[in-house]
């Protein structure tokens, strides 16, 4: 095989490759604690329990943050989704159904946790 070919199909892998990452960046979902959440429960992790470096959050939606998520996870099936809350990122999974749901569960480790934890208490919305 010649150099220019070579170099040829190098170039249009390299090509093939941005463009597919390009299309791979994901979408984001940011959640106000205060105007999404219906109701939260938080199940704090023993010494001894699985995953004890873990916060867990329980939260019921209301319908506008639901309907939200079910059309972000349908518009961005397969890529990553980087969830937030007030403002801090959570965590990043990559959307592998529609999540059509009022009920979600979302681990946090414990330095993240304390970072959203103020937020969560506040009960007036104010969109931002």
């Amino acid at each position: 095989m010649s150099l220019f070919t070579r170099l040829s199909t190098l170039v249009g892998a390299l090509l093939l490759t941005f463009q597919s990452m390009a299309t791979m960046q994901g979408a984001e979902i940011h959640f106000n604690s205060s105007c999404d959440f219906k109701e939260l429960t938080v199940n704090i992790r023993g010494e001894g329990d699985v995953n004890s470096d873990y916060v867990e959050l329980n939260i019921k939606l209301q319908p506008a943050a639901r309907i939200q998520l079910t059309q972000v996870s349908r518009n961005y099936m397969n890529q990553s989704l980087n969830t937030y809350i007030n403002g801090i990122k959570i965590n990043t999974a990559t959307i592998r159904a529609e999540l059509n749901t009022e009920s979600i569960r979302i681990m946090v480790d414990k330095q993240v946790a304390k970072k959203i934890f103020p937020g969560l208490l506040a009960t007036q919305c104010h969109q931002t």
